[in-house]
C-alpha cells in the first residue's frame, strides 16, 4: 500500500465515528507504545505543568486509542516500536541499544531523549522501509494530534 493511502486509511480508522471497538486491557503493550509515540510528536511533557492542557492532551490520547487502538492497521503500525530489536542492524538501532543504559528494546521503555534519538535514526535511515515507517507514524500522530 502506498504511504499516502496507508495514512488516509489509518486516519479514517481513528475517527471516533468509525465504530471501532474499545481498547483492550490497560496492560496492552501497544497502548504503552501509543502513549510513548504520542508524547514524542506532541508537547505532552512540556505542558505537564499546565493542568488543563495536560488533561486535554491525555483525553486526546485516550480518544485516539479508543478509536483506533484495536484497528489491525493501527496495531501493525505500532508493532515495530514494541520491540526495536526487530529493526536489527538497520539504521543503527541495534548498535544504539547495545549499551547497558539503553538495553531496553521497547520504545515505551526509553527516556524521552532516547526516543527522540531512535526516531532520528529511523527518519535518517538509508533504508526505505524504516524511514517510511517513521514518516507514517509521525504523520499519523501530528495529523490526529492536531484535530
Amino acid at each position: 500500500m502506498r504511504p499516502a493511502l496507508l495514512i488516509a486509511a489509518l486516519i479514517s480508522l481513528a475517527c471516533p465515528q468509525s465504530g471501532m471497538p474499545q481498547a483492550g486491557p490497560p496492560a496492552d503493550r501497544l497502548r504503552a507504545t501509543h502513549d510513548a509515540l504520542y508524547a514524542s510528536f506532541l508537547p505532552v511533557e512540556e505542558l505537564r505543568q499546565d493542568a488543563q492542557l495536560a488533561k486535554m492532551f491525555a483525553a486526546a490520547s485516550d480518544g485516539l486509542w479508543s478509536a483506533a487502538g484495536q484497528a489491525p492497521a493501527f496495531r501493525e503500525l505500532l508493532k515495530p516500536f514494541a520491540n526495536l530489536r526487530g529493526f536489527g542492524a538497520a539504521c543503527g538501532i541495534s548498535d544504539y541499544l547495545k549499551t547497558p543504559a539503553r538495553a531496553r528494546s521497547a520504545f515505551a521503555e526509553l527516556t524521552a531523549l532516547q526516543r527522540q534519538h531512535v526516531l532520528f535514526l529511523l527518519q535518517s535511515c538509508s533504508q526505505n522501509e524504516p524511514r517510511r515507517l517513521a514518516m507514517n507514524v509521525r504523520n499519523f500522530y501530528v495529523v490526529k494530534g492536531s484535530e
